[in-house]
C-alpha cells in the first residue's frame, strides 16, 4: 500500500435478489407513506373547510343578532317617547 498502489475496494458482498427486495420493500413503504399523508392532507382540508362554513355560519348569526337589537332597542325608544307623550 505505501508504494503507491491501487486500492480496490470490493463491493458489498450482496446478492442481487436481496438487493432488490430491499428496494421493492423500501419503495412499498414509501408509497404507503405517501398514500397516507395524503389521506390525512385530505381530513384535514375538509376539517378546514368545516370550520370556515362555521364560523361564516357564526358570524352571520351574530349579525342578525346585533340587527335585531338595534332594531328592538329603536321600537324601545320609540315606546318610551310614546309614554312620555301620554303622561304629559
Amino acid at each position: 500500500m505505501d508504494d503507491g498502489s491501487t486500492v480496490a475496494i470490493d463491493p458489498p458482498k450482496r446478492r442481487i435478489g436481496a438487493t432488490l427486495y430491499a428496494l421493492l420493500k423500501s419503495r412499498l413503504r414509501w408509497k404507503e407513506k405517501v398514500v397516507s399523508l395524503r389521506k390525512t392532507i385530505k381530513s384535514q382540508e375538509i376539517e378546514v373547510r368545516d370550520v370556515r362554513a362555521s364560523r361564516e355560519k357564526w358570524k352571520n348569526d351574530v349579525r342578525e343578532a346585533q340587527r335585531q337589537i338595534c332594531e328592538l332597542e329603536e321600537q324601545a325608544a320609540q315606546l318610551k317617547e310614546q309614554l312620555a307623550v301620554k303622561k304629559k
